[in-house]
């Protein structure tokens, strides 16, 4: 992986104390004219900021003792996060340490994202190849299948953002979470509201053909660009403020809902019901 040109990005994340956790990832400097693959893997997404943003103020979530599971990771924003915090809670004695496994099916994303994690300094994390056509669901069977065909067991929690952008996508992160949460787990899912992304509308139809459970929660966006005020003094003092948001957002090429590439989020929240005999 070429490690020229690109200076890593910084994103300040409010915490649920008011404090700023900070993250610092790099982007990979590749990019689909070098691999017959999509780039979607290589930068920064939207959704991943509001999903890192969104754990970092409701960091009880990590807190079961179970494994977490990152989604086609890319360059694992969300991922960091909740290993840095489950780092802190362990610092605290807060929570026994659990292993956050960060998946992509592009082994340059992957190989970035253990630069990201030895820039961070995080333990008590793996890096896996997982693709979401290997996983065909199963109620027999409580393991997930990495890229090398191995299985693995299923997790209690899973993270996801930008996941879905074509027509069958809903069908497939469906089916993988399916395969790899256990029962009584949840997953998280971030994406662009509906009506923005093929696959979004279609995705919430796609877990309860699976016996999911899923509730939708809308996040409405910054509506200004920070440019706009950033010279207004005082302005900004608030680091929890909508400006901050917009700030960390830009970096991922988001532009706010006025602008052109602007749009709504919505997280999905996935729970896997407790069969019984």
């Amino acid at each position: 992986m070429s490690t020229t040109g690109k200076e890593p990005l910084t994103f300040c994340l409010p915490t649920k104390n008011n404090d700023n956790m900070k993250i610092s990832l790099y982007e990979s400097d590749e990019s689909d004219a070098d691999h017959d693959q999509h780039n979607t893997a290589f930068v920064m997404w939207p959704s991943a900021v509001m999903l890192s943003r969104y754990i970092a103020q409701h960091p009880s979530i990590l807190q079961d003792g179970g494994d977490i599971l990152e989604l086609g990771a890319g360059c694992g924003l969300v991922g960091l996060t909740a290993a840095r915090l489950l780092q802190e809670q362990e610092k605290e004695q807060i929570s026994n340490p659990s292993t956050v496994i960060f998946t992509d099916y592009n082994p340059v994303a992957l190989e970035n994202i253990q630069r990201n994690i030895r820039l961070n300094e995080l333990e008590h994390v793996d890096c896996v190849g997982l693709d979401f056509f290997d996983q065909i669901p199963d109620d027999d069977d409580t393991n997930w299948k990495d890229m090398s065909g191995q299985p693995r067991p299923q997790v209690s929690l899973i993270l996801g953002a930008d996941l879905m952008a074509y027509s069958n996508d809903a069908t497939l992160v469906a089916n993988s979470i399916q395969t790899a949460l256990a029962e009584g787990g949840k997953a998280l899912i971030y994406s662009p509201a509906k009506g923005t992304r093929f696959g979004v509308a279609d995705f919430p139809e796609a877990c309860y053909s699976l016996g999911l459970d899923v509730e939708e929660t809308t996040t409405n966006a910054p509506t200004s660009s920070l440019s706009s005020s950033s010279n207004q003094e005082g302005e900004h003092k608030n680091e929890d403020s909508n400006e901050l948001l917009q700030k960390e957002l830009e970096k991922s090429g988001y532009e706010g809902r006025n602008g052109p590439s602007g749009y709504d989020f919505t997280m999905f929240t996935v729970t896997k019901p407790v069969t019984t005999s």
